[in-house]
């Protein structure tokens, strides 16, 4: 809609004052960790957006904001101008496999996103921990899988992961395990 004054008698004299304001929304950012503890976890976050072909970065580098794992940060984005293309960044992690919505129920794979504010919305980021499977099989002298009946007690570097007696290998088949990684070492899950 265009905003028009019009004079109906031309010896009329005055002044029109035109107050445009730009209509803002507030965008909040939920962050879900898929892991095996319940520990937080504070994950940082970037955005900017273009508006009329101008883009601007809402954090000056190396700054960020935090959004902790099982929260919704509410007061990083706020009144981000209607019509304006915002980009939501994670920083690398390279322990969890990341997905994004927007509420639409659609999910992207990866750190970033990127859509036009037209309301109110939350960005819901999902990490999930990387997880590896793992074979242990028991190899008696001669190389024969299975022989004897083995227990394989597995710990991480700081003993605060103990699978005992959960990993058994009675036959050929052997017993599987599930390791996340973690600081780039290997830990039971």
């Amino acid at each position: 809609n265009t905003n028009q004054v019009a004079w109906t008698n031309a010896d009329a004299h005055g002044t029109v004052t035109y107050n445009n304001v730009i209509k803002t929304y507030d965008v909040s950012v939920a962050k879900t960790l898929v892991r095996n503890t319940s520990d937080t976890e504070n994950f940082h976050f970037n955005a900017s957006y273009i508006l009329d072909q101008k883009e601007v970065q809402l954090f000056a580098d190396p700054d960020s904001f935090i959004v902790t794992s099982g929260e919704t940060n509410h007061a990083a984005l706020t009144g981000i101008p209607g019509g304006a293309v915002l980009t939501i960044t994670e920083e690398e992690n390279d322990d969890y496999d990341t997905t994004v919505s927007i509420g639409d129920g659609t999910e992207t794979v990866g750190k970033e996103i990127s859509f036009t504010v037209t309301k109110d919305v939350t960005a819901e980021f999902t990490n999930t921990l990387k997880s590896y499977p793992v074979k242990f099989v028991k190899v008696d002298q001669d190389g024969n899988a299975g022989v004897v009946a083995a227990t394989f007690n597995l710990v991480n570097t700081t003993n605060s992961y103990s699978l005992g007696s959960n990993l058994q290998a009675y036959d050929n088949a052997g017993s599987t395990g599930v390791f996340y990684t973690s600081g780039g070492t290997y830990e039971p899950l």
